[in-house]
């Protein structure tokens, strides 16, 4: 139902949030993106990225450990934000080529809403990183 879905999100916004001020708009704003499109594409990520045990083909068995502990050489960036998810900020570059982090003393899970300014310059931040590392990705913004 619409309501319960708004009592979900209310909470979810109001639990991983830095004590933003959400307006009612706000609130029918976020349930409506919720309920317009359904819950296919929310929970599309966990069913894909749950893994339960070995694989059973046998080939796939064989690249478990790859598969849970896979490392990306892809620049990798992180902001931390007290109030999204319980862990913590250190794990961020597990498994990953860390670039850029940055440990902020304000906002959560929604950052991009609660805290834009900051959030926004750890994105142009981090895209500096990687130009100055990554030379030829420059050379496809001027193309």
């Amino acid at each position: 139902s619409p309501v319960g879905l708004l009592a979900w999100i209310g909470e979810k916004l109001h639990e991983w949030t830095d004590n933003y001020p959400w307006t009612p708009e706000e609130l029918i704003t976020w349930t409506m993106l919720y309920w317009i499109k359904g819950p296919a594409g929310g929970l599309r990520y966990y069913k894909e990225n749950s893994v339960t045990g070995p694989p059973k083909d046998p080939e796939l068995r064989a690249e478990f450990n790859r598969l849970i502990h896979p490392w990306s050489p892809t620049p990798h960036g992180f902001s931390w934000f007290p109030k999204d998810g319980p862990f913590p900020a250190e794990w961020n570059s597990i498994g990953a080529k860390l670039v850029y982090s940055k440990k902020h003393s304000k906002g959560g899970h929604f950052a991009a809403w609660e805290v834009p300014d900051e959030f926004a310059r750890d994105i142009q931040n981090f895209v500096t990183i990687v130009l100055e590392e990554e030379p030829r990705l420059s050379s496809l913004n001027s193309a």
